[in-house]
């Protein structure tokens, strides 16, 4: 298991082309993942790389520009691939990869997306945790008042050339070696707990009975369809069910809408839009065709306007 704090994550998305320039971008890919290497991370790279003609099972593929250099770039960089099932149709199209052939576990396939042809994927991922870090933060190497002399010693008790030849491949002697060093922080280095700000946001769509049994309606249409992919019947409910479970999303949307215009309150207005930016530093102006009207004044008074000249 590696600490929380040690893990980089990678979400990727390769479009369906096999010409030229899409070989040129997989080069660009495996370049930057490969830069980002580094012992004191674990990478977990997730996405849709829309390589269909790889078989994870024997590590075998055409001998192309697309299929086979992402492959030797997953084998010579010890990356392990943990979907074991289709994902588009009868493809592995998406891909859960990791250079720490342990951290991943419960990899499952779920409900698609909307309309998505590709299916949802669960997975856990094993992660150690202070047991001195509580709930309210975690916990940090405090690297001052770090024992280095006790390090040293400690470091240099170790059969550095038996563990060498020991241990069976390069793969192995790097995870015995990361270990005696995390085993030489873990003893000398002290730590202090450091706090986090605890903040909460209420979704922005409630969970309505009506959007409930239709969810669950498209969850039991899809396990059918999964076991015969075949049924155009089954295909077709479905996709009406997805259809109607986005009719009930955004009729519930338009209805927050209405009572938020309807109440005239500015503080809920502002509390409505903020839920939906991703920058805090400022909306701007509203502009109609005779007058310049700060947002601060009369935000609804203005969409008024505009909606009434509509």
């Amino acid at each position: 298991m590696v600490p929380v704090n040690c893990i980089r994550f990678f979400v990727i998305y390769r479009p369906p082309s096999h010409d030229h320039i899409a070989a040129d971008h997989l080069r660009l890919l495996i370049e930057c993942l490969t830069s980002y290497e580094h012992s004191t991370y674990t990478n977990v790279i997730v996405g849709d790389f829309n390589l269909p003609k790889i078989n994870w099972n024997t590590l075998t593929c055409p001998d192309d520009k697309i299929h086979r250099p992402f492959l030797l770039f997953t084998i010579e960089s010890s990356y392990s691939q943990f979907v074991d099932f289709p994902t588009n149709d009868n493809n592995v199209l998406d891909l859960i990869l990791s250079n720490d052939a342990n951290i991943i576990s419960h990899v499952s396939p779920d409900l698609p997306l909307g309309t998505s042809d590709h299916v949802v994927i669960h997975f856990e991922i094993i992660v150690t945790v202070d047991s001195q870090c509580n709930a309210d933060g975690f916990c940090t190497y405090n690297w001052p008042l770090a024992d280095y002399e006790a390090i040293e010693l400690y470091l240099s008790g170790i059969d550095w050339y038996g563990m060498v030849v020991t241990c069976p491949s390069a793969s192995v002697l790097w995870d015995t070696f990361m270990s005696v060093l995390y085993t030489a922080i873990e003893l000398y280095v002290p730590k202090r707990a450091v706090r986090t700000p605890v903040s909460y946001r209420k979704p922005l769509l409630r969970f309505t009975r009506e959007l409930h049994k239709c969810l669950v309606k498209k969850r039991r249409l899809w396990r059918k369809l999964r076991v015969n992919k075949l049924d155009t019947v089954a295909r077709l409910r479905y996709r009406e069910c997805v259809n109607q479970w986005r009719s009930v999303i955004q009729q519930q949307l338009m209805q927050t809408e209405e009572q938020l215009i309807k109440s005239n309150n500015i503080g809920s207005f502002y509390k409505f839009v903020n839920k939906r930016i991703s920058s805090r530093s400022g909306i701007p102006p509203i502009i109609n065709e005779t007058m310049l009207l700060l947002l601060m004044i009369k935000p609804m008074l203005a969409c008024s306007m505009n909606i009434s000249a509509v």
